[in-house]
């Protein structure tokens, strides 16, 4: 028990989450241009219709890769084929 209440007091001592030390946008920005990279916020959805309408388009292309694999000939179907059939998820999770 002595050991958890040490741990918890030298993880407060050792995490200080201050204003004065939190970074702003702007910072990340000037360091990204040091580094010769790009920094970009992503287009996330604002409201909830925006996210409720994201939600059912990502339901939607789900559906239309599930409905490809399940629509094979049962008498020719192979992992392979399914496996190719499937890679439509791989690409759901980014932005077109």
């Amino acid at each position: 028990m002595k050991n958890l209440w040490l741990s918890i007091l030298l993880s407060t001592m050792v995490v200080d989450f201050s204003a004065a030390e939190s970074k702003s946008v702007d910072d990340f920005r000037v360091a990204a241009a040091k580094a010769n990279a790009v920094f970009t916020i992503p287009d996330w959805e604002q409201t909830p219709q925006a996210v409720e309408s994201a939600m059912k388009e990502a339901i939607a292309k789900a559906n239309k890769a599930l409905d490809q694999i399940g629509a094979q000939d049962l008498g020719k179907v192979t992992f392979k084929s399914t496996v190719e059939r499937g890679k439509g998820f791989s690409r759901m999770g980014g932005r077109d």
